[in-house]
């Protein structure tokens, strides 16, 4: 077996490559003006859980609150009163937190990959360790929502996303106990951690079904386990069913709520944005789309790719129902991120990899070059657009004027509800839907309408103009690329700004 010193120049310049991805990404991330986000979280758990002191009553508590509304996902709650309670309360200290639990996940789906094929790499004679793990742990970083693990604090799917790669790991180990035992645990814990998250026992139930088919003399013992895990697949989603049954939350959640055509356009925007972001992988799978076939013939390297590819797709049909939203499909892309690694070194393992780049190398660079400005850039500014609205709009809350704010429909709405009623209670905040006319005789000193053009899209321009009239036109308007805010010329009541 070759060091990563004696491996071919081809690998030296894949980790290479891998190795200044990750540096460029870390140097962007370092020089981001960091700040508490737009999101409904951040603003609700920051004004409760740094103050907990009875942390099992408050676990307690947020378990049953969203049982009352048909979720169930109490690892989310548990990690999230662990960071606010213990973390410095700092958005920057929030924010390595997160980096360095993106490292440690997309770390272990690069060495679930190289862990499938250490038979194959060794006997190659091409298993240059270090290149090939740097260029897959730089790769992740053209998965652009898996990036949301770092920008956003309160997501359940950043926990998904760590526990499948754990479970993953173990399950394409041969030790029983690690195999049938630990992966299982940790399974159990990306179930406990966002409901659509139970695929992964629908995918492991394949997995295991695979092996029944392709390995005979040991088809009772994958059968047993495949319907075991489909066992407890059925019993979660069991369970989900049973709870928004009798929930007061949204009983359309999910697929109910969206028509069919808009679903599968959406799933399909989805593929193709993700085929866009991870094309250079794309094209040299397409290239060494014969190999590919053939390794599904070996039982463990097959049954892998079943598991990731069942995850990541299964997911992403799922979520499609949600819209195009990039933080929710965080669980699949990891799903895809891990399916690709693992498809990236069976290919080096045989040889096909070597010869692609050789042939292709030039082409396939350039795409990564640009596939990872892409995935960048606009990480960048999905970054901004959550972070400088928020800085703009606490400015103003602090002013102690009173004023009127119109903000898109949303969870937006929630958090200037809770961020007025901490700083300037005299002020409101109002939706905008199709009622703003009637909302006029309740307005109190200036109008300001906020518009989130890269969180959630412009205005309609029917609403924009019934505002403009309301507010008996613009004042001013500023626009900051990543949000909008337009001050009216009137002022209603008696302390204007």
């Amino acid at each position: 077996m070759k060091s990563f010193q004696e491996s071919p120049p081809l690998y030296k310049a894949l980790g290479a490559i891998g190795l200044l991805a990750l540096v460029g990404f870390t140097v962007a991330f370092m020089n981001i003006p960091w700040d508490w986000s737009m999101f409904m979280d951040d603003t609700a758990y920051n004004s409760w859980m740094p103050n907990v002191t009875n942390m099992p009553r408050a676990i307690h508590d947020e378990i049953f609150h969203y049982l009352a509304m048909g979720r169930f996902y109490p690892v989310k709650y548990i990690a999230n009163l662990l960071k606010w309670r213990y973390l410095p309360n700092d958005p920057y200290i929030f924010r390595y937190f997160n980096y360095g639990v993106f490292l440690l996940a997309t770390s272990i789906g690069s060495l679930t990959a190289l862990q499938v094929n250490r038979k194959r790499l060794a006997v190659s004679g091409a298993f240059a360790a270090g290149g090939l793990f740097f260029f897959l742990l730089g790769s992740s970083l053209l998965h652009k929502p898996i990036l949301e693990i770092i920008s956003l604090n309160p997501l359940g799917e950043t926990w998904v996303c760590l526990f499948l790669a754990m479970g993953a790991f173990c399950l394409v180990r041969e030790q029983w106990s690690v195999k049938f035992v630990l992966a299982r645990f940790f399974f159990l814990v990306v179930a406990l951690s966002k409901e659509p998250a139970a695929l992964v026992f629908f995918a492991s139930s394949l997995h295991y079904a695979y092996r029944a088919w392709l390995e005979p003399h040991s088809r009772k013992k994958w059968a047993l386990h495949a319907a075991f895990d489909f066992l407890l697949f059925g019993l979660f989603l069991a369970m989900s069913l049973n709870l928004l049954a009798h929930s007061s939350w949204e009983k359309a959640a999910y697929f109910g709520s969206t028509p069919w055509l808009t679903y599968a356009h959406d799933f399909f925007y989805k593929l193709a944005r993700y085929a866009l972001w991870t094309s250079p992988f794309v094209a040299g799978f397409i290239y060494c789309r014969r190999e590919i076939v053939s390794f599904f013939r070996d039982p463990a390297l097959g049954g892998a790719i079943i598991f990731f590819a069942t995850f990541a797709m299964s997911y992403e049909v799922f979520m499609s129902s949600q819209g195009i939203v990039a933080y929710q499909e965080v669980p699949a892309a990891m799903g895809f991120f891990c399916l690709f690694a693992l498809l990236t070194a069976a290919l080096a393992a045989s040889g096909a990899l070597e010869r692609a780049v050789y042939r292709s190398g030039l082409v396939l660079l350039l795409l990564f070059c640009l596939s990872y400005y892409v995935s960048l850039s606009r990480w960048q500014r999905f970054v901004r657009g959550i972070v400088e609205p928020r800085r703009a709009v606490t400015n103003l809350i602090q002013t102690g004027y009173t004023f009127t704010i119109f903000v898109p429909f949303g969870e937006i709405y929630g958090h200037l509800e809770l961020l007025l009623k901490q700083y300037n209670p005299s002020s409101q905040v109002f939706e905008i839907d199709k009622n703003v006319a009637s909302l006029e005789p309740r307005l109190r000193g200036k109008i300001f309408v906020f518009e989130f053009p890269t969180y959630m899209g412009d205005l309609p321009k029917e609403r924009l103009s019934e505002l403009e009239r309301m507010a008996g036109g613009w004042e001013s308007v500023t626009d900051a690329h990543t949000y909008r805010i337009y001050v009216g010329k009137k002022t209603f009541g008696e302390r204007p700004l």
